[in-house]
């Protein structure tokens, strides 16, 4: 079904998966052990949620077509959580299914280790999603973890001439899911994990790789090694700020809320590049993500060097 003038005015429509997540700092247990915790949060993933709740409080209107969560007490307080932060779009109750859950926890070097559901039963609820905001929207967000799903999604985005950002994460490499969705993509987030990597050469090279598939604005992420934001007309690089780290958990998908927030004030590419990474390195510096208000990022991303 075409979605076009249907649904309430949303800029950025986010999809994917809905689940209860619970957030630990402390010390990662030993075999048969335990270990101190520091502190715990209460909240909800995956990415899509997060961006949308993150971009709804500062302003820029977004909204949330996600998947069903089960009629248990988590279910409900999802419900209530999205709800009463007054982001737009239906979270749907199935009383026959088990809302999905994840457990993270963040070391004390503030490197996460997570344990998360994922349910197909529960994932294919995405396949009746309601895409209905598409017809106001100036782009649609979704993640390669969402699998078959988010092709319905993106295409009738395409459809609508919808822009779409894609997070590809560290799947940079995978030939078949590149070469299916790269093409439908103006946006396109990825992720290099390893240790110790930068944002230098292989950076360059990969946003070249996505710029040649028709990605408009490619976007490589290196966590501490900071990132590199290309549309093929302006290149900008810059590092993160030397700030402590607290918890990790999070931190892309608040890089991926500053950046579609920067981009969709108008701002050049390196600003951009800028405001993301402290966005993404706040949410680092404490648990949760209600300490990231617009005026702080911003005034971090002044002083963060790019070239």
């Amino acid at each position: 079904m075409n979605a076009k003038g249907l649904g309430p005015r949303v800029d950025v429509l986010c999809f994917g998966m809905l689940s209860h997540c619970y957030y630990m700092v402390g010390g990662i247990a030993p075999h048969n052990g335990g270990a101190k915790l520091d502190d715990a949060y209460d909240g909800f993933g995956d990415d899509g949620a997060i961006i949308a709740s993150l971009l709804h409080r500062w302003g820029l209107p977004a909204g949330l077509a996600c998947t069903a969560v089960g009629g248990d007490d988590v279910g409900h307080r999802l419900v209530k959580q999205i709800a009463d932060l007054g982001i737009p779009g239906e979270v749907r109750v199935f009383e026959n299914l088990k809302t999905e859950r994840e457990v993270c926890v963040a070391d004390p070097s503030g490197a996460r280790t997570f344990w998360q559901q994922r349910n197909p039963k529960v994932l294919a609820t995405l396949d009746t999603a309601d895409l209905s905001m598409l017809g106001s929207a100036r782009m649609l967000y979704v993640d390669w973890y969402d699998g078959e799903p988010i092709q319905r999604a993106i295409e009738e985005a395409v459809s609508l001439g919808v822009p779409v950002y894609f997070n590809a994460e560290s799947h940079y490499d995978d030939e078949e899911l590149v070469r299916r969705l790269a093409p439908l993509a103006t946006f396109c987030q990825v992720s290099l994990d390893e240790p110790g990597v930068e944002a230098g050469e292989q950076a360059a090279r990969i946003a070249e790789s996505l710029l040649g598939r028709g990605v408009s604005t490619a976007i490589v992420t290196s966590g501490s090694g900071g990132c590199l934001i290309s549309n093929g007309s302006a290149t900008a690089q810059c590092g993160t700020p030397d700030l402590p780290v607290v918890d990790g958990g999070g931190a892309g998908a608040a890089f991926s809320a500053g950046f579609i927030f920067a981009h969709f004030q108008g701002w050049s590419i390196e600003k951009c590049a800028r405001f993301a990474t402290a966005t993404g390195s706040l949410k680092c510096t404490k648990m949760g993500f209600d300490h990231l208000n617009l005026v702080e990022i911003e005034g971090l991303g002044a002083s963060i060097s790019a070239t």
